[in-house]
């Protein structure tokens, strides 16, 4: 018997350990399943490891501490269970279990404190009547909870089942009811803890089997995504322009594009409320409205109209906000509106001043009626426009204080001699730096594209 305890913790000890260890890595997937499934196998180990003579021998513990601490453990073995159950049979089935589970540990420090002064071991009795009555309300719900049939489910009732049995066996012999004195208690408990794993490993390899498909799923999207964004603007005599996008997620609600002819462009810069699958949808429907408009390329207020009576109707609970600016060389004209987007930035070199291009309208996709009006600036050579989404102002520091409008006029006046691409690489480059994150993590907390167009001789 001594033997047969020994194999069985040891084994038990380390599954536990090694499912504790695993939900720190998949914790947001199985997390909360492997470790209390984890501390659930390592009590039981434990408890049988310190049952058996020979360890029991190798602990240089007193035989009532010793006692004391195999109580212990048995009097908490069932809470990591019971949440543990309730996590594996879904919904609703959570709440339940836990408060059964946060009960149980009530009672668990209530036999603790008992032991201390009265002896190790004088709640044992009664934490073994507890037990018991916990595992047969637990079978009797089992039969009648009404679960779907499933595999799992034969194999923790058939596993339940056991323990139960082998449990009320082990109290009959105690209380001399049965003609034998042998206890089987535990090898019941094993079987039902292997059943337990069993149907762990399989709802985590299930569970990885869905994310590995998820995020093929994303990385289809993403490739997708990218593919509809222009790799870089169209050529412009007189202009120099650089693009950058960096969505939150995989997938962004982001966009960008342009529309241009020798000596003239139209750049949109877009962003679609919420993140994601969803937003990243939604901006694929804003590039289409928005290359349905290209005859009204040099009228921004008529284009972005036309987008939000395109886009009016197509989806719910989410809108999209916009800057538009059609940039004409041999005009020296920028002309300009928003639709509820921040305002783009002038930097005017001569006069070494930045200026906002307010004006515009409401976000798209709420009132296909919405009127939008259109801004005229004057462009020289060494004037620089930025269009961008609030993804770049909102970007905070260690403080979680924001970049902010005041952010980028400094840091416009202050990198003036940047070409394009030079400055968009810079101000990116400054916002992570700014941010104090790791250079592994995520440096923003939104999607953010930027464009920048210089003005050239």
């Amino acid at each position: 018997m001594d033997l047969g305890n020994i194999a069985l913790g040891f084994v038990m000890a380390t599954v536990g350990v090694a499912s504790a260890a695993l939900a720190a890595f998949y914790w947001r997937a199985v997390g909360v399943t492997l470790l209390s499934f984890g501390l659930f196998a390592l009590f039981y180990g434990v408890q049988s490891l310190l049952g058996s003579q020979p360890v029991a021998a190798l602990v240089d513990l007193p035989p009532e501490a010793l006692l004391y601490v195999r109580e212990t453990v048995t009097y908490w073995l069932p809470a990591p269970g019971l949440i543990f159950l309730g996590q594996i049979l879904g919904s609703g089935s959570w709440w339940p279990f836990r408060r059964l589970g946060q009960g149980w540990c009530v009672l668990a420090l209530a036999f603790m404190t008992y032991d201390l002064a009265a002896g190790a071991g004088a709640a044992s009795f009664v934490n073994e009547i507890f037990i018991i009555v916990l595992l047969v309300a637990i079978l009797v719900r089992f039969a009648s909870w009404g679960l779907p049939r499933t595999h799992d489910r034969l194999v923790l009732t058939t596993g339940f089942t056991l323990f139960v049995a082998d449990s009320l066996h082990d109290v009959l012999a105690n209380f001399g009811l049965l003609p034998w004195s042998l206890r089987i208690g535990d090898y019941g408990l094993g079987i039902f803890i292997f059943s337990l794993g069993y149907v762990t490993a399989r709802q985590f390899f299930s569970a990885q089997r869905e994310l590995a498909a998820m995020e093929y799923e994303l990385r289809t999207a993403s490739a997708i995504q990218a593919s509809l964004l222009p790799p870089g603007a169209p050529p412009v005599r007189g202009l120099d322009v650089a693009v950058r996008y960096e969505p939150m997620r995989t997938v962004g609600g982001d966009m960008y594009d342009f529309v241009a002819d020798d000596q003239r462009m139209g750049v949109l810069v877009a962003d679609v409320t919420g993140h994601g699958v969803p937003a990243a949808l939604i901006a694929s429907m804003a590039k289409v409205a928005f290359s349905s408009q290209a005859a009204a390329a040099a009228d921004p207020d008529k284009l972005i109209a036309g987008m939000n009576r395109a886009l009016c109707g197509q989806f719910k609970g989410q809108f999209v906000t916009a800057t538009y600016a059609h940039v004409d060389t041999a005009a020296h004209l920028v002309r300009y509106t928003n639709a509820g987007h921040p305002p783009p930035f002038l930097w005017r070199s001569a006069a070494r001043q930045a200026v906002e291009l307010n004006g515009g309208g409401a976000l798209m996709g709420f009132d296909p009626n919405v009127a939008y009006s259109t801004g005229e600036e004057r462009i020289e050579p060494g004037d620089r426009l930025v269009l961008y989404t609030d993804g770049l102002i909102e970007a905070a520091d260690g403080a979680g204080e924001f970049f902010g409008l005041e952010g980028l006029k400094a840091f416009l006046e202050a990198h003036e001699a940047l070409r394009a691409d030079e400055f968009a690489d810079a101000l990116l480059a400054h916002l992570r730096e700014r941010s104090g994150r790791r250079r592994e993590e995520r440096a923003f907390e939104d999607d953010v594209t930027l464009a920048v167009v210089d003005v050239r001789d």
